[in-house]
């Protein structure tokens, strides 16, 4: 049994590190909903943000702007507890720069709120875009926008504001 385990943990830190950019962009997102799902979102996105990430799509509140501002945001929200709320989601594409530095992925995205006096969840969801910079060994949030599928359509790119350039920068530099 621990031999079966060890010998599947070298196949998959090999598979990871052998991994294309786009794979490395993939299998990062992954990571960053599965930490969300076990320890809440607020914990992933510290964990994956750089310091001078923008965050928007937070429901009602201003976009964040950093990771500092996003520190002393999550101390006072109830998103964070996995107990009662669940944020995950699941990459639908990835694309990178030759050289892996910078990349974007997308998808969709499932947020489950806790549970009402009848015992029903609150259900949303939705569609996000992740623009992902290379920073030393590994990839961290650089821009990041969700919206729900409530949303009017079309309502969700006034939103982006600065994410709708940064998206437009990365697939230009992607295509060079």
């Amino acid at each position: 049994m621990v031999r079966s385990f060890v010998i599947l943990a070298l196949v998959l830190s090999t598979s990871a590190v052998n991994a294309g950019p786009k794979d490395e962009i993939i299998a990062t997102d992954k990571a960053f909903s599965a930490l969300s799902v076990a320890r809440g979102s607020n914990a992933a996105f510290l964990a994956y943000m750089a310091d001078d990430a923008r965050v928007f799509g937070t429901g009602s509140e201003p976009p964040i702007f950093g990771k500092a501002e996003a520190e002393k945001r999550f101390k006072t929200s109830g998103n964070g507890d996995p107990k009662l709320n669940v944020l995950s989601w699941t990459p639908d594409n990835a694309e990178a720069s030759s050289d892996g530095t910078l990349g974007y992925s997308d998808g969709h995205w499932l947020f489950e709120g806790a549970p009402d006096k009848k015992g029903t969840r609150l259900q949303l969801t939705g569609h996000y875009e992740t623009v992902w910079r290379k920073t030393g060994p590994r990839l961290e949030i650089h821009r990041r926008h969700g919206h729900d599928r409530s949303a009017a359509e079309g309502k969700h790119f006034a939103l982006m504001g600065y994410t709708a350039s940064a998206m437009t920068r990365c697939r230009i530099a992607l295509r060079s």
